[in-house]
């Protein structure tokens, strides 16, 4: 059927019995189908005649974009006449989403940025009809989504088109969307689908988006348990704007983040892709951490931080990392300056510098404000890290190795003795002192992890992964409700 094109007097007529056909007949299609389908939709919506040859070209594949970026022309022309109805419109741009998205083994995509300007000026138009709403701002979420099918902006692609007002408005009614209500999948597809054409404008985020814009789109990232990496990929490139900086000064955007634990998702996922965001990562701390408000935020990815850091094995961007890595230290840690020069003068390496700054955190720790397991826990987890899992990233010898595991080691058992010594007021830290001096002497007498730069089948991970998961154990059991308290 798509190879003839109908010769219906009713143009409208033929194009609702062609949707209709579509829908009820095709459900597997490919490249030369689609095609097929934009050419035939594009001459029902097209004010002229389409060319012979053309007509008679059987594989029209290789003109698939073209027949696409065509199709929203028309449409637009359609719009601004006003001689096309809403719901065809949208069962046009469903349909086509649809059938574009079974096309698995697609060649084609929209290379110039001019042509997919055409798409966000049809979203516009959209935003434009008072009348249709908000049935016409249903019909850009679908839309948007073939952007990211379709175009992959590089950075030298620059949009030209400044009028971005109606991707806010859009992004404000996804969460009254009666389908994002009933999916959180669609909803959180509609709402990465606008980041998506956000991060098209360059020029476009120059400016802070209003507080609920933000608010939705930190939101939907937390609605899924584990981002795929293109859509971890979006995440950061939205982090890491330059412009950035200026918006998470606002109280109210740190108070959303912190209130859905954005950060904790941007430790999770660099800490899952480490060679793609481990550098972004640290750079959005040090974007952030002359920001005293968001220390607390840092500070609470301590394991984050020196992990992410430690896992990194780039070699090229370890001096960027060291010195950005060490600027948050600084920053969030109020590390002071005499202090710092001391500890970095002969400790650049990442898991020395790691372990010189657990030691000064476990000796100004204060067990007196802890009232729960949960910041002993991090502690103790960070500095296994630090002292037993294997770092591919400017690796040290044995010798350093284990000097700087003995010196954590021992900081621990100082700590342990403190604890004991406090015991006589509280019979439940008898048990703690016990873990903690346990915990001390694993990390002083630590295997040295693989050394070697490449080797990870030499890796330590399994050993202080079984460490770590005996010691939490040992510390769930000191919990409140579990017969021992901290205080």
């Amino acid at each position: 059927m798509l190879h003839i094109l109908p010769s219906m007097k009713d143009p409208h007529l033929a194009l609702t019995k062609f949707l209709k056909a579509i829908h009820t007949d095709i459900h597997n299609i490919d490249s030369q189908l689609f095609a097929d389908y934009l050419f035939c939709l594009n001459s029902f919506l097209s004010e002229g005649n389409p060319r012979k040859e053309d007509i008679i070209r059987v594989n029209k594949s290789e003109f698939q974009t073209l027949l696409m970026v065509q199709l929203f022309k028309n449409l637009i022309t359609r719009m601004n006449k006003g001689n096309i109805r809403i719901v065809t419109i949208k069962r046009v741009v469903e349909t086509t989403v649809r059938l574009a998205a079974q096309d698995l083994k697609k060649t084609n995509y929209i290379e110039n940025s001019d042509d997919i300007e055409v798409l966000f000026e049809f979203c516009r138009l959209l935003s434009c009809r008072p009348d249709d709403l908000p049935e016409s701002l249903n019909i850009i979420y679908p839309t948007l989504s073939l952007t990211r099918l379709y175009f992959d902006p590089r950075e030298e692609d620059s949009i030209k088109f400044h009028q971005i007002g109606w991707i806010y408005e859009a992004l404000d009614y996804i969460p009254h969307s009666v389908r994002a209500q009933a999916d959180e999948g669609y909803f959180y597809s509609a709402v990465m689908d606008i980041l998506y054409t956000i991060l098209c404008f360059r020029g476009g985020l120059d400016t802070k988006p209003p507080v609920t814009s933000l608010q939705i789109l930190l939101f939907a990232w937390i609605t899924v348990e584990e981002p795929s990496y293109r859509d971890a990929s979006l995440i950061f490139t939205f982090m890491t704007s330059a412009s950035q900086k200026a918006w998470f000064e606002d109280e109210d955007v740190h108070i959303i983040m912190q209130d859905l634990k954005v950060w904790h998702l941007l430790s999770q996922m660099a800490m899952r892709w480490p060679d793609f965001f481990a550098l972004k990562y640290i750079r959005i701390g040090q974007n952030l951490v002359d920001i005293p408000s968001w220390h607390s935020l840092f500070q609470q990815e301590l394991f984050a931080w020196i992990t992410i850091f430690c896992m990194a094995p780039n070699l090229w961007m370890y001096e960027t990392l060291a010195l950005e890595f060490i600027s948050v230290l600084r920053g969030a840690w109020q590390i002071q300056d005499q202090d710092w020069s001391q500890l970095t003068r002969q400790h650049q390496n990442p898991r020395t510098l790691a372990s010189e700054l657990l030691s000064q955190i476990w000796e100004s720790f204060n067990l007196a404000a802890t009232t729960s397991m949960n910041n002993l826990q991090e502690l103790a987890k960070s500095s296994i890290w630090a002292a037993m899992a294997p770092s591919l990233l400017n690796p040290l010898t044995e010798d350093e190795l284990a000097s700087s595991n003995i010196a954590l080691g021992t900081t621990i058992l100082h700590v342990s003795d403190k604890v004991l010594q406090m015991a006589a007021l509280n019979g439940g830290l008898k048990k703690l002192a016990m873990v903690l001096r346990d915990l001390g002497k694993k990390i002083q007498t630590a295997p040295v992890p693989a050394v070697k730069c490449g080797d990870p089948q030499a890796a330590q991970g399994p050993y202080w992964e079984h460490v770590w998961h005996n010691f939490q154990n040992r510390f769930k059991a000191l919990e409140p409700g579990q017969g021992v308290c901290i205080m």
